[in-house]
């Protein structure tokens, strides 16, 4: 389960930082998301304005999350 979403560093067109409010727009759509139910990403819901590669990037990045879980079940490291 995701349970925060702390960017460190997250860019839009021309380098721009992303403000408090796009930030929480993403921490909306990821938070409480189980990592082992993957999801499509949706322009229209997960964009955030000039950032939409971005955006789409994260959403890909958690959507992998399940077969680095899936990894580390396998070896053990998680019961």
């Amino acid at each position: 389960m995701i349970v925060n979403f702390l960017p460190l560093q997250v860019t839009k067109v021309g380098n721009a930082k992303w403000d408090a409010k796009e930030i929480e727009k993403m921490k909306g759509r990821l938070v409480g998301r189980s990592i082992l139910q993957p999801t499509d990403f949706d322009p229209q819901v997960d964009s955030i304005s000039s950032a939409t590669m971005t955006a789409a990037l994260i959403v890909d990045s958690v959507n992998k999350a399940k077969s680095l879980y899936d990894g580390l079940k396998g070896k053990g490291y998680i019961k």
